[in-house]
């Protein structure tokens, strides 16, 4: 697996990268995953709605770890 970041901003002290491409090859097949950040906003005031979100009641939790 090769990863790449592309198109750095700057924010403070730290850069973001505004593209990140991740190449998986098996075999002779290649999988391309390109992930593409637009109109980055950082640290914006969260809604109130999902700042005080709760589950609805009755909803079945399933935990999935990776």
């Amino acid at each position: 697996m090769e990863t790449e970041y592309k198109n750095h901003i700057n924010y403070g002290e730290f850069y973001f990268p505004q593209e990140i491409n991740t190449t998986l090859k098996i075999e002779q097949y290649s999988i391309l995953e390109k992930i593409i950040y637009n109109n980055i906003i950082f640290n914006d005031t969260l809604p109130e709605e999902i700042k005080n979100f709760e589950i609805p009641e009755g909803v079945e939790i399933e935990e999935i770890r990776w």
